[in-house]
C-alpha cells in the first residue's frame, strides 16, 4: 500500500519521486552540489582549514594551437593575429593583473617559442612590470601533463594549489584574487565559479550584464599529491554537469569577470543582454 503512495525511481541520472500519484523529478548531481555548497558555508563559518598554505596560479594560453579548430593553428604566428592579440592583452588582461589587491599569486602564460622577437620584447616588459607574478612559458603545445609540470615547478612546496583559468583577451576585477582565495578550503577537486560577470563589445564599448553558472572563468582547488590535474583538465561547459564539488557564487551588481568580444574571437560572439553603465569597467581598471 505504501509503495503505491510513495516511490522513488532512477530515470536518466535523475530521481523521480511519486507521491500520491504526483511525479516529481530532480537531478541527483544538482542536489549533491547544493549540499556541497551548504557544507562549504558551514566550514567557512567555523574557519575550518583556513590556516592551510596553498599556492595560487592564473593560467593563460596565448598563441598556442587550439585542438578543436585547426584553422587557427596557422594564425598563432601570423603578424596580423599577434598584433591584435597583444593589443587586447595590453588593454584588458595586463591592467587587471597589475591592479590586483592581493599580489600573492603567479600568472603563467604560455607562448609559442617561435613568437617573433619584437613580441618577445613586449613579454619581457610584462615580466618586469609584474615582477615575481608574470611567468612566460614557451612551448609548442599544451596539455594537462605539461601544465602540471609547470605549476609544480613554480609552487612553493605547498600541498595545496588553486589554479585559475583566464583567457588572454579577458579581465578580472581588482579584488578577484583576494576574493577567490577567501573561498579556499582543502577540498580536492573543488571548482569555484562566479556566476555574475560582464561582456564588453570592443568595437562599440557597450557593456552588458551577463550571468552563467559554469563559464570559462573558473578556479579549481587540488591537492598536489592526489591526482593533480589543473583547472584545464575538464572543458568548462562540462564542469557543472560532472563535478560534485562545485561552488557557485552569485554577486549581483558586482561582476567578477569581463569577457571581451571582438572580431578575432574563436568561439565567443556578442550576446544581447541588459546593457549596464560603463563605469563598471573601473572594477577592472580598464580605461576606455
Amino acid at each position: 500500500m505504501f509503495k503505491k503512495i510513495f516511490s522513488v525511481n532512477d530515470i536518466d541520472n535523475q530521481k523521480q519521486i511519486i507521491f500520491c500519484g504526483i511525479k516529481i523529478k530532480f537531478n541527483k548531481l544538482i542536489l549533491v552540489q547544493k549540499l556541497f555548497c551548504l557544507k562549504h558555508k558551514l566550514l567557512r563559518l567555523f574557519k575550518i582549514g583556513k590556516n592551510i598554505d596553498f599556492d595560487t596560479f592564473v593560467i593563460t594560453k596565448f598563441n598556442i594551437s587550439i585542438a578543436y579548430n585547426d584553422k587557427y593553428y596557422e594564425d598563432i604566428l601570423n603578424e596580423q593575429y599577434l598584433e591584435k592579440r597583444f593589443d587586447l592583452f595590453e588593454r584588458y588582461y595586463i591592467p587587471s593583473l597589475k591592479a590586483q589587491t592581493d599580489k600573492n599569486y603567479k600568472a603563467i602564460v604560455l607562448f609559442h617559442p617561435k613568437t617573433p622577437e619584437k613580441y618577445k620584447e613586449k613579454i619581457k616588459k610584462y615580466e618586469e612590470e609584474l615582477n615575481g607574478i608574470f611567468i612566460p612559458y614557451y612551448t609548442e603545445y599544451w596539455d594537462t601533463e605539461l601544465l602540471k609540470k609547470v605549476v609544480i615547478k613554480y609552487s612553493h612546496n605547498a600541498d595545496w594549489v588553486m589554479t585559475i583559468r583566464l583567457d588572454n583577451d579577458d579581465a578580472i576585477p581588482l579584488n578577484y584574487v583576494k576574493t577567490v582565495k577567501d573561498y579556499f578550503l582543502p577540498i580536492n577537486k573543488m571548482f569555484i565559479s562566479f556566476a555574475n560577470g560582464a561582456i564588453l563589445e570592443d568595437k562599440t564599448n557597450f557593456v552588458y550584464e551577463y550571468s552563467n553558472n559554469s563559464y570559462h572563468f573558473l578556479a579549481m582547488v587540488e591537492n598536489l599529491k592526489s591526482n593533480f590535474d589543473t583547472v584545464y583538465f575538464e572543458w568548462h561547459d562540462n564542469v557543472r554537469l560532472k563535478c560534485p564539488n562545485f561552488l557557485l557564487i552569485k554577486t549581483p551588481g558586482k561582476p567578477m569577470w569581463l569577457e571581451v568580444v571582438h572580431d578575432s574571437n574563436v568561439s565567443n560572439r556578442p550576446r544581447k543582454h541588459k546593457r549596464t553603465d560603463e563605469k563598471i569597467l573601473d572594477r577592472f581598471c580598464i580605461k576606455k
